[in-house]
């Protein structure tokens, strides 16, 4: 018996294990390539977070990014991608953060006091 043999799957690390703090730093290099304002929270040894608009925090354990994507009645509806793709992550967490900035009641006061050019999605 090998000594690889004896190691179980589940004990593995999935291929797309990454430090949660250098996943959340891509992601916020590439939320902030397509102009959505997003900062690095806090991060730890096994989790980081990234605050992208009030309300949507985007979580990383490693693993993935997951974040909520809506709500189904009134539970909460979860998305996720590998923390190995944050260009996938940002691409749809865009699109979340745009649906939530038209919804936001404070969407219409900013455009009037910062213009429409400045709250426009990008």
């Amino acid at each position: 018996m090998t000594m690889t043999s004896a190691i179980e799957s589940s004990d593995l690390p999935p291929s797309h294990h990454v430090l949660p703090y250098f996943a959340a730093r891509r992601l916020v290099v590439e939320l902030l390539a397509r102009g959505v304002r997003c900062e690095l929270l806090a991060s730890s040894r096994t989790c980081a977070w990234v605050a992208v608009w009030g309300g949507l925090t985007t979580t990383c354990n490693g693993n993935g990014f997951t974040w909520i994507n809506g709500n189904r009645g009134s539970q909460p509806v979860y998305a996720s991608v590998p923390a190995d793709d944050p260009v996938t992550a940002a691409t749809r967490i865009a699109a979340r953060h745009d649906v939530l900035a038209a919804q936001h009641p404070t969407h219409r006061l900013a455009e009037a006091v910062y213009g429409a050019e400045a709250v426009k999605p990008q």
